[in-house]
């Protein structure tokens, strides 16, 4: 048995929330027990009093009495927004209700069709959510579109097609019939109406007929030839729909067109603790990002619950959970207070269904901290948006996020017309588990543009389908992975199972000259280790070349079963698809050496054209998958996505293989701990020689089973990383044996503190310099560019001076406020080995003063203890990050405690 134990579990875990059985009975049961207890309550006060003007009750809370909860039905003959909007007489629309519910305060919303933009006054506290809840999950349905009862005339005499004139006074916002789509960081606002061109630019407008959704065409010609189609005229002063069947009219038909751009969206941004729990959202006319406004919108919040709803229909972005934007002079709908960057996150998105939305399911820009469970994510990006021929940016997908923290799991994620999970520019210490991603398109999962580390394990990842765009290689750009990375690295790929993908199973390069972190980007310290391929259609594994920009890579304990066997892995170079003659060269050689005789080589003036390699020339060449099995029968995999379940059948082969350790990776994909002896290639423990079916959905171990917690965590040890010294234990009875302090700097050694600006994480240093070196504090600096960069880095070491465990205290604050919106401080601690090549990441804030970027305090703290070896560091390290397209920002650090104290074991009378 191979052990090879390059993981080590690091920071604490994060709960999620769970349930102990079925989410809509429990739902119901006590969403009746509370109506029923407040009825009867309400009542008895009624006959006690005699009054119909009263405030709502408030519940028997000792701790607080002036919780309340607000009731909204609408069917309710004496429903009026002018009322108490109690339980007798409740408000009419939910907006009155949103318009006094605070803290601690739950607002009950009762069966029907509610017409309105949502946008709660009020945020709730810590402990004390607003809670938005819909009397029974799928009751209540909030629209944003209206009933469109125009004068319908006759189109050009043609059966079934019809013109109606649009009265502008109905619209809320702007006119999402005369708005052009933009998913850009351009203009939202572009008119395109009037026109007078043969191709006539999509609106942010949509019908839907019969409840059904009609498709919005581009030219008159196709409106009078396809039934269920719509066009806005090109006035703009009129629509122009085509009614399928034959011999009806308009009036036979029920028409709503969207005119809100948001349905549940508050009018602050920054708000925290809200619940939604138990709506369907759907027909919203909102604009492409940036920014990012879904029709549910946190606006920047954090801490919200957003649980049991459906979220459909929305033009562009079904629910945005991030930050919005970089460039708050875009923000719509916005007090002018609020008009700067603010930094939300922190939320609970689980058990809803997101499908059917224009561009993406589920949007994020810049959050950390939020878990994506249990969730329906399929068919967004239904409008079909693609950078080459409507859109200027990429932002389509099931859930795209930048998002660092975050936990994805237990998802079904399908039929998007996009990547299935996509995190972008910043995924550290995010986790994506236990997922069923199935026939998206482009790739299952994709992570782009960053330094993790993140880890993706136990997921399914099936079906996936190329996006029909010409690459260099002569295949397409998105070829269909099933799990696709560029200009990312250290990402840790385990336990997955990627199955009959069209492209390449795991597909990793760098493709440009980006910097991340302040360094160039790289494709480097990856792990794709105990995963199982089969029968996809561009190999299983693809890598990059070993080079200055491709290095650290590992790939092994994988089982392999392809179509091909002599395709089994692809190679690329950095930026050469296909590689270049460096590679061709290496290959010949490597291949000559071992004596692989003329036939069994492949044509290596043709291959670069097709550069995939069987096992042998694999590890020959990459010096990858030793321990790797290659199947070529006697394993049988059949995924069934509508049921969803699969059947694989195995023979004693498959159960005798065995996987690198990952201590990380504590249960499989349904729920069942991981063996501590003998763990199998795949996602699955439990499996028997022969036939297993398995169901996959909902996931088992999660919202089913009482009190299961999840982890998201720092991945903290394979080879780059610090691992802990084994020789140093942590002292049961101790003493401080010896002090350290900035106070006392100069009557110490020199060297025991230094400093060093640095490029990105793990640089080599290029000085060290103290600023204040006569004072008990240090002052450090950093410089951004600006334009979504990160500034080179300003590092305070303390430097052990002896083996021992070390209590250690840092605090500091900013001495020079960085200008408003050009982005914030990021202060990152962790511990370096003497030669500054290995570390372990051990904490991180963000600051800035009260008037730069909002919410992120001037100043931290923070307390740790840890076993030091002599030489090695802990360092507090200091950059700034201007996001997106912010304008260069610069800051000063002081640190103005750096305390150590090394501690000596008393011994035990």
């Amino acid at each position: 048995m191979h052990n090879n134990n390059i993981y080590q579990q690091g920071s604490p875990p994060m709960n999620i929330y769970t349930q102990d059985f079925p989410r809509r009975l429990l739902f119901k049961t006590c969403a009746s027990i509370i109506m029923l207890l407040l009825f009867i309550s309400g009542y008895i006060s009624a006959q006690e009093t005699g009054k119909e003007d009263r405030e709502p009750k408030k519940i028997n809370d000792k701790s607080d009495p002036g919780i309340r909860v607000f009731h909204v039905a609408q069917k309710n003959p004496k429903a009026t927004d002018s009322g108490p909007g109690d339980q007798l007489t409740p408000f009419m629309t939910i907006s009155a209700a949103a318009a006094k519910a605070g803290p601690g305060d739950t607002v009950i919303v009762h069966s029907g069709t509610y017409r309105e933009k949502v946008s709660p006054a009020k945020g709730g506290a810590k402990g004390k959510p607003v809670v938005y809840m819909s009397a029974e999950v799928g009751d209540v349905v909030i629209k944003g579109s209206d009933i469109w009862k125009p004068e319908w005339i006759s189109y050009k005499n043609i059966p079934g097609v019809y013109e109606g004139k649009l009265d502008k006074s109905i619209f809320h916002e702007r006119n999402p019939y005369e708005t052009g789509i933009s998913i850009a960081g351009g203009d939202r606002n572009k008119k395109v109406r009037p026109a007078e061109t043969a191709i006539l630019p999509r609106t942010i407008g949509q019908i839907f007929i019969n409840s059904a959704k009609a498709a919005q065409v581009e030219s008159l010609e196709d409106v009078e030839k396809h039934p269920n189609s719509w066009i806005v005229s090109p006035s703009g002063e009129s629509i122009i729909v085509h009614f399928s069947g034959e011999n009806r009219k308009p009036e036979d038909y029920s028409v709503e067109i969207s005119v809100r751009n948001r349905i549940f969206s508050p009018f602050r941004r920054g708000l925290g603790y809200m619940t939604i729990k138990g709506f369907i959202f759907e027909h919203c006319a909102n604009q492409g990002p940036f920014p990012q406004g879904g029709a549910v919108s946190v606006r920047s919040g954090h801490n919200w619950v957003i649980e049991d709803n459906t979220i459909r229909h929305a033009a562009t972005i079904g629910l945005d959970c991030g930050s919005e934007t970089w460039d708050c002079s875009n923000l719509p709908d916005t007090h002018p207070d609020d008009k700067h960057v603010i930094i939300g996150g922190s939320h609970n998105i689980r058990n809803n269904v997101i499908s059917d939305n224009g561009l993406c399911g589920i949007a994020g820009w810049n959050h950390g901290g939020t878990v994506i469970f249990g969730n329906i994510i399929e068919r967004n990006n239904n409008m079909n948006f693609y950078t080459a021929y409507d859109a200027s940016w990429e932002e389509w997908g099931g859930i795209k996020l930048h998002a660092s923290n975050a936990l994805v799991e237990g998802n079904l994620i399908r039929d998007n017309e996009g990547h299935g999970i996509w995190i972008d520019n910043g995924y550290e210490n995010a986790r994506i588990t236990r997922n069923l991603v199935v026939n998206n398109r482009m790739a299952g999962i994709f992570l782009e543009l960053g330094a993790g580390p993140v880890l993706i394990d136990n997921n399914i990842v099936a079906f996936t389908r190329p996006l029909g765009f010409v690459d260099r290689v002569g295949g397409d750009f998105y070829s269909g992975f099933g799990i696709y990375a560029h200009d990312a690295s250290d990402l840790i790929v385990a336990h997955n199972m990627l199955l009959s993908n069209s492209g390449t199973g795991v597909f990793m390069r760098t493709i440009t000259d980006r910097s991340y972190g302040g360094k160039h980007v790289e494709t480097s310290n990856e792990r794709i280790v105990n995963n199982v391929f089969c029968d996809n259609g561009r190999g299983a594994i693809g890598l990059p070349y070993p080079s200055q920009y491709a290095k650290g890579n590992i790939s092994d304990g994988n089982l392999i079963l392809a179509r091909d066997p002599g395709e089994l892995f692809v190679i690329n170079e950095f930026k050469e698809c296909p590689p270049g003659k460096e590679v061709v060269s290496a290959l010949e050689t490597k291949l000559k050496e071992a004596g692989i005789p003329q036939e069994n080589r492949p044509n290596l003036s043709n291959w670069p054209a097709h550069p995939f390699l069987d096992m042998i020339q694999w590890r020959l060449l990459m010096k990858q998958d030793g321990q790797s099995i290659e199947f070529t029968k006697d394993l049988t995999i059949l995924l069934r996505p509508r049921i969803p379940n699969i059947s694989i059948k195995i023979n004693d082969a498959f159960l005798a293989a065995r996987s690198l350790e990952i201590d990380l990776v504590d249960i499989d994909y349904n729920g069942d701990a991981m063996p501590a002896d003998h763990r199998l290639p795949g996602p699955f423990q439990n499996l028997k020689s022969g036939k297993n079916t398995i169901p996959l959905w909902p996931v088992i171990g999660g919202c089913q089973a009482a009190e299961r917690k999840f982890k998201t965590s720092m991945i903290a040890n394979y080879e780059k990383y610090l691992h802990k010294p084994k020789d140093i234990l942590k002292p049961e009875n101790s003493s401080v044996e010896e002090s350290f302090s900035f106070a006392d700097m100069n009557s110490r050694p020199a060297g025991l503190w230094t400093a060093a600006r640095q490029a990105g994480l793990n640089p080599d240093f290029t000085g060290t310099y103290l600023k204040n070196d006569n004072a008990p504090g240090a002052e450090i600096s950093a410089q951004a560019s600006g334009g979504g960069q990160r500034s080179p880095s300003s590092v305070v070491f303390f430097n052990a001076p002896s083996d021992g465990w070390y209590q250690m205290e840092i605090s500091g604050k900013l001495i020079k406020r960085l200008s408003e919106s050009a982005g914030f401080a990021v202060v990152t601690i962790y511990m370096l080995d003497a030669e500054g090549e290995k570390y372990r990441y051990l904490g991180e804030f963000k600051l800035n003063s009260a008037n730069g970027y909002g919410g992120f305090p001037p100043d931290f703290k923070w307390n740790g203890e840890m076993a030091l070896k002599q030489g090695w560091r802990i360092a507090v390290r200091m950059q700034i990050v201007s996001p997106g397209a912010a304008p260069a920002g610069s800051g000063n650090l002081l640190i103005d405690k750096f305390n150590a104290r090394r501690l000596s074991v008393t011994p035990q009378e």
